[in-house]
């Protein structure tokens, strides 16, 4: 039942004593439509009831021991103080002439069985029953809270054997790093010792304990997510006898599970809570890992909108959802996913909020998804359509000049059009950035993501070692691997020879080559930010093209002996001039203390063959304050791991 739609009361039979329950709210939503969120109170929740009943504490053996002397008394505690003549027991299989003492406030039973030893290497099973003094009915079976009841024990076996592993068979959620015990019957030999865990985990380092009775076994790499493991051991006691099976012995070999890493969602683009949002921009989720894409379910509130999905395949990391109906303008959505990961984990709560809000913009949308094409001579812009807009198109030879720039189109291109002509540009020599805006009469749109083309000349010298040019390239280009650049510039090694990208946790490179009459190496993929190097093989002018987008790069400090340099592609429209204006977005200032994320940046001088750097000495930044021209190669010496989005002069419009 419902109070003013605000407070729920749900009515339910008695809660089960002794109980532990959680209790989750897995859906709703509010009068305009938008889901439940996390809010200040916890969901799920959970609470204990209270016990009421009488109940097993502890036994003595535990349940599942082994190793037991056929003399052993069986010790019971209870919870509360028992009526000793309601108090009944048994053993299976029997054990004859057992008698009980009380002990403790009549909380503690003890059983001995004088003159009746249980048999050797038997597996026994302990029931106890009856009331406490109030008449409560002691709770065994499913509602035992505590200690089990019945419980089990097995009776030492004659030989050598595995008396326990750890993780047990088929035990699941194993830690990575869990090192892998085993407990024998007697003594072993450590010399004799052998152990082999598949699929590998590097070296396996034994270590003894309790009279080499017990071995724990470290692993060198730690556990895969979610991976089967098997453990076979071989050994033998200190007399030379081998391992056998009797009864209670554990198997050998024997399987686990790793834990399983549940997939998260940690980038959405709308983010939470973003305004303005444009009324044709695609939904974007980025996920932790390789989802199961047909498992993957969306929703968005308010309706009418249909959403069409596509996948970064073969990854299926990221999610896109794009709409050929427009969102309304100035509107509140709510997106909510679900699904699963390959190994079938659901998707859990992770650094960004699921379900989100976004608030679309209101009045005329600007051009999304430009890009930037060569058709030599030309260069060509696409775009997407804004309803019943016309467009015009600026360029600039310099991103940084002031606005408004030259218009290329003379009057305004009609409806409908969604494509210009720059003509002779991609010949010219010329840099030229690109923004289009839409129009309704006096009414403008704001930028649309700005475009770029420009050339980069690179120089061979028969003398220079190497010739070796680091560059950033465009973030949204038409590379997307090391042979989409070896094919572009080709045929064969006519202008490069190397194609190579940073690898910061090595400090290495991985590299794609011409060799023995053929592109050889790693077909290295090329993601946004990616520091990239090619070798000149003769002089020429690479002409590059493209967009940028706004990507959250995280740069890691390894520890040593890592170096800790890391090369990078800048944003070819970013708002950076000179080093300086990076140094200062990613450390606040240049002056005292601002070293906390680096202390280097450097550019590749392709004429020296070395770098400039701007560093940070006492009392603040020096050196060269280079400046940064479109496609230079630049690197960072990271010194504390830190997430960083080079800023854009103008914002990416998907």
């Amino acid at each position: 039942t419902w109070d003013v739609s605000t407070l729920l009361h749900i009515q339910h039979v008695a809660f089960r004593e002794c109980t532990h329950y959680t209790f989750h709210v897995s859906q709703a939503r509010n009068m305009a439509g938008a889901p439940l969120v996390a809010g200040f109170a916890a969901n799920p929740w959970s609470f204990d009831t209270e016990c009421v009943s009488p109940y097993i504490v502890s036994t003595d053996p535990v349940n599942n021991s082994v190793l037991i002397p056929v003399t052993q008394p069986v010790v019971v505690n209870f919870s509360a103080a028992m009526n000793t003549g309601s108090v009944i027991w048994s053993f299976s299989p029997p054990v004859g002439g057992v008698i009980g003492t009380w002990s403790n406030g009549d909380k503690t039973l003890t059983l001995t069985h004088p003159g009746n030893d249980f048999a050797a290497c038997t597996q026994y099973t302990v029931f106890v029953d009856g009331q406490d003094t109030l008449g409560g009915s002691l709770l065994t079976g499913q509602n035992a809270p505590a200690a089990p009841d019945p419980f089990y024990f097995t009776t030492r076996c004659a030989g050598f054997y595995i008396v326990n592993t750890d993780p047990t068979n088929s035990q699941q959620d194993v830690p990575f790093t869990y090192s892998i015990t085993v407990d024998f019957s007697q003594a072993a030999n450590p010399l004799m010792f052998q152990t082999t865990v598949a699929p590998g985990v590097g070296a396996l380092t034994p270590t003894w304990s309790n009279g080499d009775t017990r071995v724990t076994v470290a692993h060198a790499s730690p556990f895969l997510d979610c991976r089967v493991y098997t453990v076979t051991v071989s050994a033998k006691d200190t007399n030379g006898f081998s391992l056998i099976n009797v009864t209670g012995s554990k198997p050998n070999p024997w399987t686990f599970k790793a834990h399983c890493v549940p997939p998260q969602i940690t980038n959405t683009d709308p983010a939470s809570g973003a305004t303005g949002v444009s009324q044709g921009a695609p939904i974007v989720v980025t996920f932790s890992e390789t989802m199961s894409i047909g498992t993957v379910t969306w929703l968005l509130a308010p309706g009418g909108v249909t959403l069409n999905p596509s996948w970064n395949s073969p990854t299926n990391t990221i999610l896109t959802l794009t709409h050929t109906t427009a969102f309304a303008a100035n509107t509140q959505y709510c997106v909510t996913i679900a699904g699963k990961d390959l190994d079938a984990n659901n998707l859990v709560p992770g650094p960004v909020p699921n379900p989100w809000c976004f608030t679309t913009s209101a009045g005329l949308q600007p051009p999304g998804g430009l890009s930037v094409s060569r058709a030599s001579p030309n260069i060509i812009l696409q775009w997407r359509l804004v309803p019943n807009a016309t467009y015009n198109v600026y360029s600039s030879i310099n991103r940084f000049a002031a606005w408004p720039w030259p218009i290329l189109n003379p009057s305004p291109l009609p409806v409908g059009t969604n494509s210009y002509i720059h003509l002779n540009a991609d010949t010219d020599g010329l840099c030229h950035f690109y923004i289009v805006r839409a129009a309704q009469g006096a009414v403008s749109s704001s930028n649309s993501t700005m475009g770029v083309k420009c050339p980069l000349n690179l120089a061979y010298s028969s003398s220079a070692r190497g010739n070796i040019y680091w560059v950033s390239l465009p973030y949204r280009s038409k590379y997307h691997t090391a042979k989409d650049i070896s094919d572009d510039l080709g045929p064969r090694d006519t202008k490069i020879d190397i194609v190579g990208k940073w690898n910061p946790s090595t400090q290495s490179t991985s590299v794609w080559a011409y060799f023995r009459g053929a592109w050889r190496g790693t077909n290295f993929p090329i993601n946004p930010g990616d520091g990239i190097y090619v070798s000149a093989h003769s002089s020429f002018s690479w002409i590059l093209n493209g967009t940028d987008g706004a990507v959250a790069h995280t740069f890691t400090a390894y520890p040593p002996p890592n170096a800790n340099i890391n090369w990078f592609s800048l944003p070819w429209t970013a708002t950076y001039a000179r080093a300086s204006d990076v140094v200062r977005d990613i450390a606040g200032g240049i002056g005292p203390g601002t070293n906390t994320k680096i202390d280097v940046i450097a550019k590749w001088d392709p004429t020296t063959q070395s770098v400039i750097t701007f560093s940070y000495a006492p009392g603040g930044w020096g050196g060269t304050d280079f400046v940064l021209s479109p496609g230079d190669g630049i690197y960072f010496h990271v010194v504390a791991t830190f997430s960083w989005t080079p800023r854009l002069i103008t914002p990416e419009v998907p």
